[in-house]
């Protein structure tokens, strides 16, 4: 598989990477490019997302696996939940455009790129299978 040839931090930087570019498609969002840009975006988040669980079972010990996937899902949920109350808050009340919101959300997306070098190279470096 691919995926087992690269590094954890390749397919961190890669996922993010593509993910917040690719959000950018939303603005050429039209009931004709709809499936297209759900389908390619949604992808992409896939990947990104299996690459940020694979992280986290990393970074989990050994013990408290169901811990760590709580935690997860609890950041992401209350992530997600803010970017909906935050984004509807700037349509809202500021009237921000949707295309300048896509921006905004691609922009903060590959602003997370920056975060990876401080990742520990002990749980990064590796790729899959290697003990």
């Amino acid at each position: 598989m691919l995926f087992r040839s690269l590094s954890l931090r390749t397919m961190l930087v890669v996922g993010i990477g593509l993910n917040g570019l690719l959000t950018l498609l939303f603005l050429v969002y039209t009931s004709g490019t709809a499936p297209y840009v759900h389908g390619v975006v949604g992808f992409m988040s896939i990947v990104t997302e299996a690459a940020i669980m694979d992280l986290c079972i990393r970074s989990t010990p050994k013990g408290c696996e169901a811990l760590g996937f709580a935690l997860l899902i609890s950041v992401r949920n209350f992530g997600i939940s803010m970017s909906d109350v935050i984004g509807t808050q700037m349509i809202d009340a500021y009237h921000i455009a949707f295309n300048s919101l896509v921006v905004v959300n691609a922009a903060t997306t590959i602003l997370v790129l920056a975060f990876v070098p401080f990742l520990p190279k002990a749980l990064i470096s590796r790729r899959e299978g290697d003990d």
